[in-house]
């Protein structure tokens, strides 16, 4: 092909050199036309995510270049969804999030962007979540060091050596998404890590405090509002400035960004910065935790770990120092903040319109670099409960108001209408974030067990996404969420969810991501590497240098992918029925969806369900024991007239039809539903 861009060429070139080493022309050929026909007819190839990783390099590099030979220009491929002339296509996609980072394949190997093109055609979605892959701060990803430099860790050594750079190696990357029709989307982080180059290179837009010498209280002795006065801010800024420049000339290096000496001596001047401005007793403030107010204080200097400690109390002023994540510094969106207290309405916040203007150009300029279709706002779940007296734009803390965030988001589509938005917002308030301008917001489910409370909660979501919807404008939802990054969170499940849940605990997820709502209240399916096959390790190869644990479960990725087959089965089915009745009891559900356009058609499903626990925030002594549902009769014609109806029950992990235990015309009787099992049956007019 002679429109592919150069990077491309070169690892074509790269690619089957390596391959001819173990594999002759005949055979890199046979096995590239051997994924291509699978994908063409399937748009997935059946594989282990660990399988996948061991695709030949060769022959995967051939396997896009023949997929995408009409889609390349020189300067890439495009973006699948860029003739939309706005963000509706985000309500049509499912979403699956990778840490491309933790694709290696042992678990003390990172992985890398080619690692990542040899998954996604596993994935089961449509549209790839990327995981920060900037440079960070004491190897947590979303402490972010650069909106520039590629941290290495995500990089291929090899291409590298080829002559492919970092940005080309990302790009091969994004490339290959869209030759499969898939979208990505970029994490934005509405902070930095402390001393980031970010912060450095523009330390206006961010807070500083100056310690004095002994490091036991601030600069001469002075207040916290004085430092933080706008003419205190200047004169550390100064210093800052000073110390800065000082140590890039003595690397010859004209900004904290610059690469013309290469990227280590940028990186070794970066350290030796901040180095300079902690014996200086130079740092910034770090962020406010959720609950807290105001701005955090300082208290002392922790001098076994070599860091401030501040002060962080929330509107009650009860302690919140445990919640505290003091390697961050958020950007300085408005001054004049008091300190673990509410702004007063005689003395409020303003704005600092310089530091917007700089965060709303920043996913712009990535998305321009890097053709993403739509960004992942985070920390943004308690927007509208942060502000004074429920405004708009007068912040509680040193948080994004809901006016911040609707500039950012208004700014992202000003060059590509078709730009997307998510907000990672734990809860299911879609009118409030759709204001804004977010087509999806996460949801709650990663938060929770499936019991019969919360499956009674998803019928009522589904009508108020449905009347969200019916307002008009982009449409906007919940995303069911099977899975997240930080599921393994302490404060959420402390471990994997799938090593709590088992697989017929992910796989009750997987069903009811699919087949609790109808096209008028869709909810995109959100899931994550590693929910294909059981693998985790997501939450620590987030914060650590390590990658997942691949556990392979065949027999469960057998039933992922069947599942998912069976969905697309039905799929016009479920785009036009609606609701039909529903019943829930304490240990299991059923309920109906029926088409409504013409055709006689309906879904009966049917779950065995987990218990309710007060949170889901606890450690698990002893995974819960679940008995079978016994002896269940359900009238497959309730509310819905046939003449002479047909059942079948469908087989998630083929998507066979077989012939159910009907005791009546229009009754099925199931015998026995085994723990947190769950069953689908298929119900038409014969003939």
């Amino acid at each position: 092909m002679s429109n592919l861009p150069k990077y491309w060429t070169n690892f074509k070139e790269l690619s089957l050199k390596k391959s001819l080493k173990t594999l002759t022309e005949k055979e890199i050929e046979e096995k590239t036309e051997a994924l291509v026909k699978e994908f063409k007819s399937k748009n997935y190839i059946k594989m282990l995510p660990s399988e996948a990783l061991n695709i030949d390099d060769g022959v995967i590099c051939n396997f896009y270049l023949t997929l995408g030979q009409e889609k390349f220009s020189s300067d890439g491929v495009s973006s699948p969804v860029e003739h939309y002339e706005d963000s509706s296509w985000m309500y049509h996609s499912d979403f699956c999030f990778i840490n491309v980072r933790a694709l290696g394949k042992e678990q003390d190997i990172t992985g890398n962007f080619l690692d990542a093109m040899k998954l996604i055609p596993v994935i089961r979605a449509n549209s790839i979540h990327l995981s920060p892959f900037f440079d960070c701060a004491l190897t947590n990803l979303y402490a972010v060091d650069s909106l520039r430099i590629i941290t290495k860790d995500v990089l291929s050594a090899e291409l590298l050596e080829g002559g492919i750079e970092p940005d080309e190696q990302l790009l091969l990357l994004m490339d290959a998404i869209h030759i499969l029709n898939k979208t990505a989307g970029f994490d934005l982080e509405p902070h930095t890590s402390q001393f980031s180059r970010i912060v450095l290179e523009h330390p206006e837009h961010f807070r500083w405090i100056r310690l004095d010498k002994k490091k036991t209280g601030l600069y001469k002795e002075t207040t916290h509002t004085e430092m933080l006065s706008e003419e205190g801010q200047e004169k550390i800024q100064k210093e800052v400035n000073k110390i800065i420049k000082k140590i890039l000339k003595e690397h010859k290096l004209k900004t904290v960004e610059d690469l013309s000496c290469g990227v280590e001596t940028l990186r070794k001047a970066h350290g030796e910065i901040t180095i300079k401005l902690i014996d200086s007793g130079l740092w910034t403030l770090p962020s406010q935790t959720w609950g807290g107010v105001g701005l955090p204080e300082f208290d002392f200097y922790n001098t076994v770990d070599n860091h401030p400690d501040f002060i962080y109390l929330d509107a009650k002023g009860e302690d919140q120092h445990e919640h505290s994540f003091g390697m961050l510094t958020p950007y300085k969106f408005y001054t004049n903040l008091p300190f673990n207290t509410v702004p007063e309405e005689d003395n409020l916040p303003s704005v600092k319109e310089d530091t917007v203007e700089f965060f709303k150009g920043v996913f712009p300029d990535i998305q321009k670099r890097y053709k993403f279709d739509y960004v992942r706002l985070d920390y943004v779940d308690h927007v509208f409960d942060s502000t004074v007296n429920e405004s708009w734009d007068i912040p509680v803390s040193d948080r994004m108001t809901p006016q911040i965030l609707s500039d950012v988001l208004g700014a992202s589509r000003i060059n590509k209408k078709f730009t997307g938005a998510m907000a990672e917002r734990m809860g299911c308030d879609v009118k409030d974030y759709k204001k804004l301008g977010f087509d999806l917001i996460l949801g709650n489910t990663m938060l929770t067990t499936m019991h019969s409370g919360y499956v009674r909660y998803l019928f009522d979501l589904e009508e108020e996404i449905k009347a969200s919807i019916a307002e008009g404008g982009v449409p906007s939802s919940v995303l069911f969420a099977v899975d997240t990054h930080d599921s393994g969170h302490p404060l959420f499940w402390t471990v994997p969810m799938s090593e709590v849940v088992g697989p017929e605990g992910m796989h009750l997820r997987h069903f009811l991501s699919r087949f609790t709502w109808t096209g008028k209240g869709r909810r995109p399916k959100y899931e994550v590497i590693g929910n294909q096959d059981l693998s985790y390790g997501l939450y620590e190869a987030n914060n650590k240098l390590k990658s997942m644990v691949w556990k392979g479960d065949k027999d469960y990725n057998d039933l992922y992918h069947g599942t998912e087959d069976v969905y697309e089965r039905f799929r016009d089915l479920i785009f036009r029925s609606h609701i039909g009745p529903t019943y829930v009891a304490s240990d299991c559900a059923f309920w109906f969806l029926d088409r409504e356009d013409g055709y006689r058609e309906r879904l009966l499903c049917v779950v065995a369900l987990e218990k309710e626990f007060e949170k889901v925030r606890y450690v698990i002594q002893e995974k819960p024991v679940y008995p079978p549902v016994k002896e269940l009769v359900i009238n497959f014609m309730e509310n819905y007239h046939m003449d002479n109806p047909e059942i079948s029950e469908v087989e998630l992990r083929t998507g066979e039809f077989k012939q159910p235990n009907q005791i009546s015309h229009y009754q099925v009787a199931i015998k026995e539903l085994s723990p947190l099992g769950v069953k689908l049956f298929f119900i038409r007019e014969r003939g």
